[in-house]
Order: structure tokens, then sequence, then C-alpha cells
């Protein structure tokens, strides 16, 4: 264990923190509502929708995320080796190649560049879309 273990906060603190933070983003767009107005706070909605994702540490939903993406990385995966004619065995998230086994981990969900992208997506629409 490094030094440095205490820094990281327990599955439940982590979990009560995101809570927290939830409960105050929409205490400060319900004050914003009843000081500023509903057609204010619209316009300034997509300005304050962002902070929602500024950190994914609600545990259940960052987990059932990443499992869904880590599944979905096994199943293209699986499609690439089918198309390029490689002989694999995949179990679940595991392929046995010739002289190798493959494990897709969570870490290959890439949970951080899908919000990333979608982010992006979201702002470029924003500039782009400007008419349905």
């Amino acid at each position: 264990m490094t030094a440095w273990h205490w820094l990281a906060p327990c599955p439940a603190v982590a979990d009560g923190l995101a809570q927290a933070t939830l409960a105050f983003l929409l205490f400060f767009a319900g004050a914003g509502c009843l000081v500023l107005g509903g057609r204010t706070m619209r316009a300034l909605l997509f300005s304050i929708c962002p902070a929602g994702f500024h950190d994914s540490s609600s545990g259940f939903l960052r987990d059932w995320v990443e499992t869904m993406l880590q599944h979905g990385s096994a199943e293209v995966a699986g499609w690439m080796f089918a198309v390029s004619d490689v002989p694999v065995l995949q179990d679940h998230l595991e392929f046995r190649l010739p002289g190798i086994t493959l494990h897709v981990a969570p870490e290959c969900s890439g949970i951080h560049s899908t919000m990333v992208l979608f982010i992006t997506s979201l702002v470029a629409g924003s500039f782009f879309l400007r008419q349905p």
C-alpha cells in the first residue's frame, strides 16, 4: 500500500460526496429559478448542465456505465476478430488467441473518453445546430 492511500476516499464517502454535490446543484438551480425566473434559467441551462458531468463519483451509475462499455468493447473486438479471420475463442470478456489470452478490463471501457465526446457533442450541437 502506498503512503498516499489515505487520500483515496472509500466508496461510501465518494457516493456521499456525489450525492451532496448533486443536492447542491439542484438547490442552486432551484434558487436560481426562484430568484431569476424560469425564462432566465432556461437561457442559462446550457451553461449550468455541464456542472453535472464534473465528477462521475456516483458509484452505482459509474459502475453500470463502465460495465456496459466494457461489454460493448468486448463485443466490438469479437466482431473485429471475426472480420479479420483470426482464430479466437471468446468467453464473455476473455479472448483466447493462439499464444495469448486477452481480457477486456474495466479500464478498457473508455468511460472518460465517452464523457468527453458526449460533452463535446453537446457543445458542438449548441454552436452548430441552431434550428431543428
